[in-house]
């Protein structure tokens, strides 16, 4: 059965400004860079696979005389890292901000929260599914002694495994789901993530 560890956490940046057009002039140039441009919030993420352990199960078939060996993992340990950065206010602008602006700043910090915190569900989404993937592999294979049969079977799914979760292809994978729940935060949804400045 596979093992998810999920390691997520939340860090703040300090941000200033008297008013809500200086705040967010503030995020533009200081806030945390995404792909090389400043953002008033981002989600770094990372899933790592351990190694599996793998077992052989060998029967013979009466038939064919052969002995027949099914491999599968037994366990496997699937981490799940994400780390969101979002701004905080400090407390003196804080005070300068009308009772609008304020309540505006954490409307939008609501929102922006929401979103990367979208990022870390779409991080464990993709840990589970890999997680139910690893489970479900298993190789068959047919040799004329037991121990060839269990031998061979337990290489070949290492090698299934080896190809289809290397640390490159678990990255990638991750990174395309992120970038698709971009994609869609689109609309409405992206509007929300936006500080209304005309707010005074």
């Amino acid at each position: 059965m596979p093992t998810i560890v999920k390691k997520f956490s939340t860090k703040t940046y300090p941000v200033k400004g008297k008013n809500l057009v200086e705040i967010w002039n503030y995020l533009v140039k200081n806030g945390p860079k995404v792909r090389g441009t400043r953002r008033a919030g981002r989600t770094g993420y990372k899933i790592t696979v351990g190694s599996p352990k793998l077992t052989g199960t060998v029967t013979e078939n009466p038939k064919t005389k052969k002995f027949e060996a099914v491999a599968e993992i037994t366990t496997v340990s699937v981490q799940a890292y994400a780390q969101s950065e979002l701004p905080k206010l400090d407390a003196k602008s804080k005070s300068l901000l009308s009772n609008k602006a304020k309540k505006e700043w954490l409307r939008f910090l609501a929102h922006l929260g929401a979103h990367e915190e979208g990022h870390r569900i779409c991080t464990e989404n993709v840990a589970k599914k890999i997680g139910r993937e690893v489970e479900a592999l298993e190789v068959k294979v047919a040799a004329n002694t037991d121990k060839d049969a269990q031998a061979q079977s337990i290489k070949e799914l290492q090698k299934a495994f080896n190809s289809g979760y290397s640390p490159k292809k678990v990255k990638s994978r991750l990174e395309a789901e992120q970038a698709n729940y971009d994609r869609t935060a689109t609309g409405k949804r992206a509007q929300k993530v936006k500080l209304d400045v005309t707010i005074k």
